[in-house]
């Protein structure tokens, strides 16, 4: 089957996917990485390369895309929510 987009987290001009797959009953997830720009001719496009400054932001994304599978079950992952606690990665409440 298919995947679909779940979930997106952007950062101008980074952008975060989150893809859904179901395949035989199981759910997996995986993300995707792009940055937009204009080319040469004025059309939007997309690539995988990044520049110094886009770093932060794709850390930034990176995180809230994790936290978003770990938070939201449904997945053929598994996730030691308590492990992620103790470290300081996630806070539950």
């Amino acid at each position: 089957m298919e995947s679909v987009p779940e979930k997106q987290f952007t950062a101008r001009p980074i952008s975060v996917t989150i893809w859904r797959k179901e395949t035989g009953g199981k759910v997996s997830r995986e993300i995707s990485l792009s940055r937009r720009f204009k080319d040469k001719n004025g059309c939007w496009t997309a690539t995988g390369i990044l520049r110094l400054n886009d770093i932060p932001k794709v850390i930034m994304l990176m995180q809230e895309a994790y936290r978003y599978i770990v938070l939201n079950p449904g997945t053929d992952e598994t996730c030691d929510i308590e492990g992620l606690t103790q470290a300081g990665l996630i806070k539950v409440m």
